[in-house]
């Protein structure tokens, strides 16, 4: 587990909370995200001195096998493991999602494709990276998507393109709103009669994962503009989006190791 307000890492043995292994801390603070390896090591992200460290769990506690710098200040959160061991980190501030070997050795810094301010990301089994857009503080005039980038497993991206390479529109993957304005699922407007009207169905995505039949799945959160924080309340989302069959299938397993087909 990632304790964000402690910046502990903390371990249960076979989830029993009673048989606490002792908490992991060094100099990285605010872990956010954790997914594991085929090896079981674990891959965190700590959001307040943007890095990454592997983590590998022992009989005693857990000992870091090394930490890697997602760029300055960039503000991570979400990780990923491909099939091939390569964790990829999505940077929100830096509008960019970083890879890294097994070793730590990084692999690049990725733009494009629509990405912007990352928040979650994930891996299909064609390694395909796909990247939830939380966006920007304003929102601004943006459509928000999910981005799809090329991935690192050697033979797995379309002739002529390499790792990172953008494979979605420039917009990444957006809904169209039909000119009908959001509303909850109570049917109300999203905020109200006498507040703004919003035309985007899709924004501010903390998550996405793939099933079995190849569908993305993206949480949903919405936010026009940074004032409605202060004077109009924050209502978040109530939804979750499917992208039906965008994605190369993904076998469910019972932890979080690197995804297979089915």
């Amino acid at each position: 587990m990632a304790s964000y307000g402690n910046s502990r890492v903390q371990v249960f043995p076979h989830g029993d909370p009673s048989a606490s292994l002792p908490f992991h801390a060094d100099a990285n603070t605010e872990p956010f995200d954790i997914r594991l390896d085929a090896q079981g090591d674990a891959w965190v992200s700590y959001t307040g001195t943007s890095m990454v460290s592997k983590l590998h769990l022992t009989p005693t506690g857990v000992q870091r096998l090394f930490t890697a710098a997602v760029g300055s200040g960039a503000n991570p959160k979400g990780v990923a493991v491909d099939s091939g061991g390569n964790a990829w980190v999505a940077a929100g501030k830096e509008d960019a999602v970083y890879a890294f070997d097994s070793a730590g050795t990084p692999l690049g810094r990725f733009t494009g494709a629509g990405v912007n301010g990352p928040w979650g990301v994930t891996v299909d089994s064609s390694s395909s990276v796909w990247v939830a857009n939380f966006g920007g503080v304003t929102q601004a005039d943006v459509k928000y998507g999910v981005s799809r980038l090329c991935g690192a497993v050697a033979g797995t991206c379309p002739a002529g393109m390499r790792i990172g390479d953008a494979m979605t529109p420039s917009t990444g993957f957006t809904l169209p709103s039909g000119g009908d304005p959001v509303r909850l699922r109570s049917g109300a407007l999203l905020y109200g009669t006498s507040g703004p009207r919003v035309l985007k169905p899709l924004m501010r995505e903390t998550a996405a994962q793939v099933d079995v039949a190849g569908n993305l799945w993206v949480t949903n959160n919405w936010k026009p503009s940074g004032a409605i924080d202060t004077v109009g309340g924050n209502p978040g989302g109530d939804g979750i989006v499917v992208f039906v069959g965008v994605a190369s299938p993904v076998q469910p397993k019972l932890y979080n190791g690197p995804p297979t087909a089915p």
